[in-house]
């Protein structure tokens, strides 16, 4: 996914996201539907995000203001 925002975000634009604190696969419900949730590992998004032409911001992993989730802000490099 990383490599698809990274052909649709404009140069300096910014992409949000979040996920898990760790490499891991999990069901949930959320409103009354199943989701599957999926994360990597913290230390691979940070390559992954390197390899698709994105600046680290911000990575609070974690964060308790999200629900303990990890949170990351990248922006797109010129």
């Amino acid at each position: 996914m990383l490599k698809f925002f990274s052909l649709h975000l404009k140069p300096n634009g910014c992409l949000l996201f979040n996920s898990g604190n760790s490499y891991a696969e999990t069901y949930g419900e959320m409103k009354g539907q199943d989701f599957y949730h999926a994360s990597l590992d913290p230390e691979e998004y940070i390559t992954l995000l390197a390899q698709n032409g994105f600046n680290l911001m911000l990575n609070k992993i974690s964060d308790a203001d999200c629900g303990s989730r990890t949170v990351w802000l990248a922006q797109k490099i010129d």
